[in-house]
């Protein structure tokens, strides 16, 4: 892997959060943009990569369609930070990708039957994020270097 060109550090969440602020809209707006079409992208590959089972199934008391993971994926931008307070700047910076349905666990890392038999995983969620992985750092990687390149003039 090539050595990056920008590098940067910051700690926790709200340590991006703060430093993101102190950039201007045009930067906050093209971060917000590769974060919003990234978490798209990942649910995409969730998708593609998930299981469909052959038949339907029983899953605490309720019937399960074949393909229902795979369309239950989504991706919901977040308005909270993870202390619960609702910020503006932060809305769009992040978001969660993923599913309600209660198996989906189960399906990405297995499990065991009752009888102890066990269940292989089928990674669909790990699969999709080492995808998408390096297209969204190379994405991150451009707009950091656009904003180094505007303020050496």
């Amino acid at each position: 892997m090539a050595k990056p060109l920008i590098t940067w550090s910051v700690e926790g969440q709200k340590g991006v959060v703060n430093m993101l602020r102190r950039l201007n809209d045009e930067t906050y707006s093209a971060m917000r943009d590769v974060v919003q079409s990234t978490a798209r992208t990942l649910a995409s590959y969730a998708a593609a990569y998930a299981p469909i089972g052959k038949r339907e199934y029983i899953y605490r008391s309720k019937r399960i369609a074949p393909g229902f993971l795979k369309q239950s994926i989504r991706v919901k931008k977040r308005r909270k930070n993870k202390w619960g307070e609702y910020s503006k700047k932060s809305s769009g910076l992040m978001a969660d990708v993923g599913t309600s349905v209660g198996y989906a666990r189960y399906v990405e890392f297995g499990s065991k039957t009752r009888s102890g038999s066990p269940i292989s995983a089928q990674p669909y969620m790990y699969r999709a994020v080492r995808t998408v992985a390096p297209s969204y750092q190379a994405r991150v990687e451009r707009v950091l270097r656009r904003l180094v390149d505007k303020a050496n003039g």
